[in-house]
């Protein structure tokens, strides 16, 4: 069986992240903005016309120095009725770091990067660690995949001069369809999968020594010819007795790549 991936949702996973230059940091204000959903009676869908937080992470890289990294939605639109399949917000994303610990939408401070097209159900928390060992903050942003098959996911870094850019994922060749189906896509996506889970935008990913995991209970996915090499899922005399499906993807040095498979099975 193959499968097709949404290429709306590839292409905006997998745009290259160029990094223009930095502007002069605004003043920032004591507090940041909480990003409210449209009140009732608005029209929709509406254009998103200012820019619009929906995840942000502060951190402290040296004694006396704060530092926010934002993911702000700059254009786009917000459709009410896509709610249930976390796609209600969708347009232009751009990363943005500023100084200080919290920031505001009407500053325009800071370095900005990475222009992205995403879709999300609303704001999020970003979930940050280190998965390459290079000590620099990495995450996870994902996209809704299917409603029963799950989420796509890809790493991104924050680099040093404050850009971010993506890390590269090799070695998974799955996809999922509307019905939850996983396939071949027939290369390598440049994403990992999420099988039969829903994340609101960021990922938190199990840390391994130099990589991360990916853990599914209960994985039913319907599985590719057992006998054709790749990675995929567990063949179909395991789904039913199987507990659970890790994929582990270790860093090489240049990317992420999906090494391993392993089930774990119930005790009888």
């Amino acid at each position: 069986m193959r499968l097709t991936i949404p290429a709306l949702l590839l292409a905006g996973l997998l745009v290259s992240c160029v990094a223009p230059a930095a502007d002069t940091p605004a003043p920032l204000p004591a507090e940041a903005p909480v990003m409210e959903s449209p009140a009732a009676g608005t029209p929709s869908p509406f254009d998103i016309q200012t820019p619009i937080v929906f995840a942000s992470y502060s951190f402290q890289p040296e004694r006396y120095v704060y530092k926010t990294l934002l993911l702000e939605c700059t254009s786009g639109r917000y459709t009410s009725a896509k709610q249930n399949w976390n796609q209600a917000w969708s347009g232009s994303f751009r990363f943005r770091l500023a100084d200080g610990p919290s920031v505001s939408l009407t500053d325009d401070g800071g370095v900005t990067s990475c222009e992205l097209e995403l879709s999300f159900n609303g704001p999020f928390l970003l979930h940050v660690d280190d998965y390459n060992g290079d000590g620099q903050p990495d995450f996870a942003l994902t996209q809704w995949g299917s409603t029963s098959g799950g989420d796509y996911g890809r790493l991104f870094t924050l680099n040093p001069d404050g850009t971010v850019s993506g890390l590269p994922v090799k070695g998974d060749r799955r996809s999922i369809d509307f019905f939850g189906g996983v396939g071949d896509s027939g290369e390598d996506t440049g994403c990992f999968l999420l099988p039969n889970q829903h994340f609101a935008g960021s990922a938190e990913l199990t840390k391994l020594e130099g990589g991360f995991l990916v853990r599914t209970e209960r994985p039913f996915i319907r599985m590719l010819d057992p006998e054709e090499q790749g990675v995929y899922f567990m063949g179909e005399p395991d789904r039913w007795d199987a507990s659970a499906l890790e994929d582990i993807y270790l860093w090489d040095g240049s990317a992420f790549v999906l090494t391993e498979q392993r089930l774990s099975y119930r005790e009888d």
